[in-house]
């Protein structure tokens, strides 16, 4: 429950808050307490299979489909998944657009993003963020938007 490259690439961190303000992000439980906070001027939605489990500013769902049905019924426009790998893998069929960061380093991770299938996902936009005195490692900003299905 901790980013390795945290604090080594602050590019990321205005890329993530430029595209997810004014958005409701989904997180889970762990993701969520490893943040330690809701974060300002969005919809904080965590999945969470504790019922006991509370926290401020944030809106607590079962599940993945209810948190869904509930955006849905309140016309979110876009709607982000922030992690963990768990909720990665259950929102990835419901999802039309992502937008990856790629860190050009080696971390080690007990976590990981599911492979994305090449014949469901087409690259819509590339941008390269060179390191830089602030940012210890290059970045690529990938969009992918899924293909239509058949």
């Amino acid at each position: 429950n901790n980013l390795a490259w945290r604090g080594k690439v602050p590019a990321d961190m205005k890329h993530f808050r430029e595209l997810t303000t004014g958005h409701p992000i989904v997180m889970g439980r762990k993701t969520y307490e490893s943040m330690g906070r809701a974060l300002p001027n969005r919809r904080n939605i965590v999945i969470s299979r504790d019922t006991n489990f509370t926290a401020p500013e944030i809106e607590i769902f079962a599940s993945p489909s209810d948190a869904l049905a509930k955006l849905r019924e309140d016309n979110a426009d876009e709607i982000f998944i922030i992690g963990g790998a768990q909720i990665f893998t259950q929102m990835l069929p419901f999802a039309e657009r992502i937008y990856m960061t790629y860190i050009e380093g080696d971390f080690p991770a007990d976590t990981y993003f599911p492979e994305l299938p090449a014949d469901e996902w087409t690259t819509v936009d590339e941008t390269i963020y060179p390191r830089d005195e602030k940012n210890f490692f290059t970045l690529r900003f990938i969009t992918y938007q899924r293909k239509p299905r058949i």
